[in-house]
């Protein structure tokens, strides 16, 4: 099925068993949002940060609601 070979595109690397960091769910969201084009379509980071805070902290672990949440605004989708 064509939508499912598109999604494990954009998920790949990710096991349901496991915990996903801020930068392992960032690399998931940009994917996401670029597909189909895939990691190809993922522009290249601003030399400088273009925003205040650049205290991301990517190998802080991403739990169920905090992905939840990504997911419905990076899409824009109906609380």
């Amino acid at each position: 099925m064509a939508g499912q070979s598109v999604a494990q595109g954009y998920w790949n690397g990710y096991h349901s068993d496991e915990s996903v960091n801020r930068g392992q769910m960032a690399v998931f969201m940009a994917r996401a949002l670029v597909a189909p084009s895939g990691d190809a379509g993922v522009p290249d980071p601003p030399e400088e940060p273009t925003f205040p805070d650049v205290t991301y902290r990517p190998a802080n672990i991403v739990d169920r609601a905090q992905m939840a949440v990504y997911v419905q605004r990076a899409f824009n989708l109906a609380m």
